[in-house]
């Protein structure tokens, strides 16, 4: 039984990305004595000319940072993750999200680039259910994943068509199994002083979703 839990609870979250590096390790924080470092790759999508930026955190025992350069293809095998954190720019906290290493190359060439992501969890709020400008029907959805030491990652996806129509039917507690790719994208904000920065958000492009029966 005890078994079974812990194998669940590695295999609910697993991301495999291939992709350019566009910034160079910095050292994000520090724990124990051991250094995570941050960085930046693109990925491109099918659509020609776009890209996915995606943020990899990588610990200094999983990988030597020195031999990474921008502009490195890498592949790299982990877990979407979320933290709270304080933006001291929009001085408050802010859902960080972000693919922990668990395993990282550098290749010296990619036949294909790769975003793909399967999550296994629970809707921990309302579903959320829309339609966009052009009038797609679109569906909200913040799923929470367990993970080890009885942590959780609070993941937002986004459901389009169909599959917007069948999660939007499903309550708070409901356990799911969605696959899709990680998508970024840029808006813009307007301050109380009446300027406008530009922000950038992180969340899942659901392609498969299915509920999980008990």
């Amino acid at each position: 039984m005890g078994e079974d839990i812990v194998t669940n609870k590695l295999t609910n979250n697993d991301v495999r990305v291939v992709g350019v590096a566009v910034s160079k390790p910095m050292l994000h924080h520090s724990t124990h004595g051991e250094d995570f470092y941050e960085f930046k790759i693109e990925v491109p999508r099918l659509n020609k000319g776009v890209h996915d930026t995606i943020k990899i955190e990588v610990s200094d025992r999983v990988f030597d940072i020195s031999k990474l350069e921008i502009g490195n293809t890498v592949s790299v095998v982990g877990q979407f993750r979320s933290f709270n954190e304080y933006n001291s720019d929009m001085d408050r906290m802010t859902l960080r999200l972000f693919v922990f290493v668990k395993d990282i190359e550098i290749l010296e060439e990619a036949d294909t680039f790769d975003n793909e992501i399967t999550l296994r969890g629970f809707i921990c709020k309302e579903v959320v259910h829309r339609k966009t400008p052009s009038g797609r029907e679109i569906s909200d959805v913040i799923l929470s994943v367990n993970r080890l030491y009885n942590k959780s990652d609070y993941i937002p996806c986004v459901v389009w068509g169909r599959n917007s129509k069948y999660v939007a039917n499903m309550v708070v507690g409901d356990e799911i199994e969605i696959q899709g790719r990680i998508q970024s994208r840029k808006y813009n904000k307007s301050l109380d002083d009446g300027s406008i920065i530009e922000r950038e958000v992180y969340e899942v492009s659901v392609i498969n979703v299915s509920k999980v029966e008990s």
